[in-house]
């Protein structure tokens, strides 16, 4: 029986689709790959899957085999549209999860370098290395080092507070004990350290610094200062009342404040006075002076830590 043409033609149609299904490497993509109008006139057809409708329609608009085609749209797409996709996959990774990169850590061999540096600055004499100031400093160092293994088994630590690295600091002492001092020293010497650095005022220059705000904007200068960042404050309990058109107890409202904004704090004090050693007594001196509710938070910002020794200043 003779084939008629359509018959014939459709024979070769279909070897053809056969021998194109299995799409090979594309070896050079600069030489294969079609501009925009051609790749979106190919994309119009289902080249994977084409009627015998579609066949016909494909060979009156283009003259190529269709396995070509298919090479032509995928070569197309490897350099245009999967790497489009993927760096705005990866830019927009960036922007909603961006890299993380912890600051460097200084080692302890650096920190001692930059503190007795920083003391002898301050000071004017080198710091006083005895068993009981040593074991001071080693409590703070172990804390600002991220060391937490070391830090957790500081004989200075007071339990009435859980110890954590991610708690500030509430440092009691007698006085003249080297509190204030080491702190400025550490202040100086973490200037730059990234993750660890801070800035301190005295009680009663915080009380002054409130005293000289003139107008509002004074204020909310002096207010953003104080209620944001990490801030050592010295000689807490000791201020005076501020009086700037009326009375403040400025501390209570700054350790209340930077509670709420989960601020990281560093506070130094004395023991109560007469009660030489007694961790309570100096708490609750807190209590009496800003209230029981910085008193309760005081358990749940601070890590407790006690200085020990005889005073410097005798």
């Amino acid at each position: 029986m003779k084939e008629t043409a359509l018959e014939v033609d459709f024979d070769n149609l279909v070897s053809e689709v056969v021998k194109s299904s299995t799409i090979e490497p594309i070896k050079d993509l600069e030489k294969t790959v079609i501009g925009f109008n051609k790749y979106h006139a190919l994309k119009k057809f289902n080249l994977s899957d084409l009627s015998d409708e579609n066949i016909d329609c494909f060979h009156q608009e283009f003259n190529m085999p269709i396995g070509t085609a298919i090479k032509q749209v995928a070569a197309y797409e490897e350099k245009y549209i999967n790497s489009t996709i993927a760096k705005t996959r990866d830019y927009l990774k960036n922007i909603y999860n961006p890299p993380v990169h912890k600051p460097k850590q200084l080692a302890k061999k650096e920190l001692w370098n930059r503190f007795s540096k920083a003391f002898f600055e301050n000071e004017g004499c080198k710091f006083a290395q005895t068993p009981a100031t040593l074991e001071n400093v080693k409590t703070l160092f172990y804390y600002f080092l991220s060391d937490e293994e070391n830090f957790l088994k500081c004989k200075n630590i007071n339990l009435s507070s859980q110890p954590s690295l991610q708690k500030g600091l509430l440092v009691i002492g007698d006085f003249g004990c080297g509190k204030s001092s080491v702190f400025w020293a550490l202040e100086k010497a973490l200037k730059n350290v990234k993750g660890a650095n801070f800035r301190g005022f005295t009680a009663n220059q915080i009380v002054s610094d409130f005293e000289r705000c003139t107008n509002i904007a004074d204020k909310d200068f002096f207010y953003d200062m104080m209620f944001k960042g990490t801030r050592y404050f010295d000689d807490v309990k000791t201020e005076r009342v501020a009086n700037n058109y009326g009375k403040a107890d400025l501390l209570k409202d700054i350790l209340e404040t930077r509670n709420r904004n989960r601020a990281r704090t560093y506070i130094t004090c004395n023991y109560a006075k007469g009660k030489v050693g007694d961790i309570s007594s100096a708490l609750l001196e807190f209590k009496t002076r800003y209230g029981e509710r910085v008193y309760d938070r005081l358990f749940q910002d601070f890590n407790i830590i006690e200085f020990k020794g005889e005073s410097f200043r005798k």
